[in-house]
């Protein structure tokens, strides 16, 4: 199974980035984090803790964090950017590698 996904994967990332346009953007993403409103915090909360649960054991081994931990680094990660590139950048993608750099990588034995 974990090899069929792969390989969907990879098929799917021959697609330029022209041709897609991101669901949503790490730019909305933060917005939402950032906004005044319950709901839009929520779903952005949501949204980051699943990609965080949805990759691990893949594309990171992160022991589990506290969701502010996590959402705190997802923010902090994303003034460091500049606000043309998030608007580029799809909200997966960033939060992806958001882990990994202040993660711990998987090993392979």
């Amino acid at each position: 199974m974990k090899a069929i996904i792969t390989a969907i994967l990879l098929c799917l990332s021959t697609v330029t980035n022209a041709e897609v346009r991101n669901y949503i953007t790490a730019a909305d993403l933060i917005r939402m984090l950032k906004s005044p409103k319950v709901v839009d915090k929520a779903n952005a909360a949501g949204y980051t803790i699943g990609v965080f649960d949805s990759t691990f054991g893949s594309l990171h081994c992160t022991p589990k964090v506290h969701p502010n931990t996590l959402l705190d680094a997802v923010v902090k990660s994303s003034e460091q950017l500049p606000a043309a590139k998030l608007d580029e950048i799809g909200a997966a993608e960033f939060v992806i590698a958001v882990i990994i750099v202040n993660g711990k990588p998987c090993t392979l034995i």
